[in-house]
């Protein structure tokens, strides 16, 4: 039986991430994630640009990637495939720093190698640190 060792947020922001990979971390364990496939990127291009359209008119807030990770926790760092944080939020968003808590909306493009009890998990991580709205796409 191997023991798994938990790593802080600190130990996390040290890792080299390989190009093929991304990590999250989840309260303390290192998850690997390979970078999503076409079908995937496209549905997340779609809402991006749908997003960004509504936003040229409606200047409501800030929208994300999946290449911003959010401090939910001491030791969970998630990465949404796309979120939404609102404009006075975003306006005190220290871009040389982490951002703490979860977006105001995380928005989650559904994999056929995604499992539901970790995506519950995900989600309910995401609230449990302010998140207003999610969605599973």
């Amino acid at each position: 039986m191997s023991t798994k060792t938990p790593i802080s947020v600190a130990e996390f922001d040290r890792l080299v991430e390989p190009d093929d990979l991304r990590y999250e971390l989840d309260e303390g364990e290192l998850f690997e994630t390979t970078r999503p496939r076409v079908g995937h990127n496209r549905v997340v291009m779609k809402m991006t640009r749908g997003f960004l359209q509504y936003l040229q008119t409606n200047p409501a807030g800030e929208l994300s990637t999946s290449d911003h990770l959010f401090v939910l926790g001491p030791a969970t760092k998630r990465a949404p495939d796309l979120s939404f944080i609102l404009a006075e939020r975003a306006s005190k968003i220290d871009p040389a720093r982490d951002i703490h808590g979860a977006p105001d909306l995380a928005i989650e493009v559904l994999s056929p190698s995604d499992k539901a009890a970790a995506m519950r998990r995900k989600v309910k991580q995401y609230f449990g640190a302010g998140c207003q709205l999610g969605w599973l796409v």
